[in-house]
Formats: C-alpha cells, sequence, structure tokens
C-alpha cells in the first residue's frame, strides 16, 4: 500500500480537498463505531483450509 502511495505522490500536488470527512460523515455512513469484532486481533487459527497434512495452508 505504501508502495503505490509514493507513485502517487506527482499527482498529489494537483489534488485539493475541499470538504474533509467528518466523524458525523463517518457515524452517518455507518463506519464509526468500529464493530467489537474489528477490534480484536486476525487469527489464522479461524481458518478452515487446511493441508494434506492437515497442517494450516497459508496462501
Amino acid at each position: 500500500m505504501l508502495t503505490l502511495l509514493t507513485e502517487l505522490l506527482p499527482q498529489r500536488a494537483e489534488l485539493q480537498v475541499t470538504d474533509g470527512v467528518t466523524t458525523s460523515d463517518l457515524r452517518a455512513a455507518g463506519v464509526l463505531p468500529v464493530p467489537h469484532r474489528a477490534r480484536r486481533p486476525a487469527s489464522v487459527l479461524t481458518l478452515h483450509e487446511e493441508g494434506p497434512e492437515g497442517q494450516l495452508a497459508l496462501l
């Protein structure tokens, strides 16, 4: 993601933000408050994909 953003640096100078996003906007869009399940760390142990020997297959 950071690499992609750095590639956009030359075009960034052309961008002009006239209206920022407010907390009220995020609440109205359903982004805030953040759901409790999104606050927990991700776990690979909840996946059900297994390799041939029963091990977890990390793709």
